[in-house]
């Protein structure tokens, strides 16, 4: 039978019991200049065994937004004794957060949030594309973003699309990562108590990591770094090691700061606890000026279920100032009646459809519903204006009034 007690980065836990589904929470997950070389195993007192780097993955996602959920699978290295897996992630377009899901075999090891702060939004609206308020005067947005990105896509998305792959690299690309880019994902251990065995080779190990709000994995590596002791270390080293772990576990247990796993495992308030569906696809409208940028659509959580958001192009206010948007040589056909799917939320405002020039015809756009960018702001459908033999287009836009 397998015996084994877990134990985070910073924290040895002696859990006891009879199974490895017994354990104590690991240290927060926390921002590192990088993976460091070989860490020891800690107690708080500072005292540590020497170990070794056994094996290590690298894996790259492909570049663009998304959700997740993404994949790791690896197989526990078999260490004798003590054995512990770092889940790492390189991001060098921003901090992020998210929440992993961990199982080893059939058993579920972790399910917990990542993550404390994040700055890597270039996948959802940004300040600059929230309507502008000025005091006692109408203002409008340039109208393609919000809290919550939505809008029209050419064509309703009409299938699912599958998480993004997965290439596995050298460990030399682990060297390519920016300082500071770091993220640790999940850190987990694994014990021998009273004879058990190692873990066995012939398990999978199983990470699924996913994000609530789309991010960009543009440059993103996962790194995985199994480590165990090393085969000097004598019996007795290990014993007194071990017995000095279970006291300090004990006085944190009786400390204030001691944190229930099922506490550790519970999401952040009002977070969705199991990933969003896959993301859907979606053919891209023609582009509606020289800048403009596409934002993929992405599932937004209503705090009761996921609803779909359709994606929007990005236009810069620079474009619509300078009228860099779509010029045609005459006006489009009238408006069509469109059939509105069920609003994801309660707070959210349709925008009606409308025709763009493509360069050899007008196209329609499907309208879309979004979020506005503040309770009480409007929104001014896209139209077109005569600018002397040519046609020019004026994206949609959000106006918010404020009285005095």
């Amino acid at each position: 039978m397998k015996v084994f007690c877990c134990f985070g980065i910073l924290l040895l836990a002696a859990c006891g019991g009879s199974t490895p589904d017994a354990r104590e929470p690991t240290s927060e997950p926390r921002h590192a200049e990088g993976p460091p070389e070989n860490p020891p195993f800690e107690v708080p007192s500072g005292e540590s065994l020497p170990h070794e780097l056994l094996a290590q993955h690298v894996w790259r996602s492909e570049p663009g937004c998304t959700q997740g959920p993404v994949d790791l699978r690896f197989h526990p290295v078999g260490a004798d004794r003590s054995e512990r897996m770092d889940v790492i992630m390189c991001v060098p377009r921003g901090y992020l957060s998210g929440r992993y899901h961990t199982e080893i075999g059939d058993r579920v090891l972790h399910e917990a949030d990542f993550g404390s702060y994040e700055d890597n939004t270039g996948c959802r609206a940004t300040e600059v594309e929230r309507a502008r308020v000025a005091s006692g005067e109408h203002v409008q947005d340039d109208g393609h973003g919000s809290d919550v990105p939505g809008g029209a896509a050419h064509g309703a998305p009409v299938e699912d699309s599958a998480a993004p792959p997965l290439v596995s690299l050298s460990d030399e690309e682990v060297d390519r990562c920016p300082p500071g880019a770091m993220l640790t994902v999940e850190n987990h251990g694994w014990q021998q108590v009273s004879g058990g065995a190692p873990l066995n080779p012939a398990d999978e190990i199983h990470v699924r990591i996913w994000f609530p709000q789309p991010v960009d994995l543009t440059g993103a590596l996962f790194i995985v770094r199994q480590v165990g002791l090393l085969p000097s270390v004598t019996a007795e080293q290990w014993a007194a090691y071990r017995a000095r772990a279970n006291a300090e576990f004990e006085r944190y247990r009786a400390s204030a700061d001691y944190r229930p796993f099922e506490e550790v495992q519970a999401p952040r308030a009002a977070a969705p606890a199991s990933p969003p569906p896959p993301a859907r696809r979606e053919s891209r409208s023609p582009r509606p000026s020289d800048h403009a940028e596409w934002i993929p659509g992405y599932w937004h959580w209503n705090a009761e279920t996921w609803a779909w958001l359709t994606g929007f192009w990005r236009v810069p206010e620079a474009d619509v100032e300078a009228e860099l948007t779509v010029r045609a040589p005459q006006l489009p056909p009238p408006s069509r009646a469109e059939q509105r799917p069920p609003q994801p939320d309660a707070r959210a405002v349709w925008t009606e459809g409308h025709w763009l020039w493509d360069g050899r015809a007008f196209v329609w756009v499907t309208g879309g519903w979004r979020m506005p960018p503040r309770a009480g702001a409007t929104w001014r459908a896209a139209d077109w204006r005569r600018r002397g033999a040519i046609y020019l287009f004026v994206p949609g836009a959000w106006t918010v009034r404020v009285r005095p």
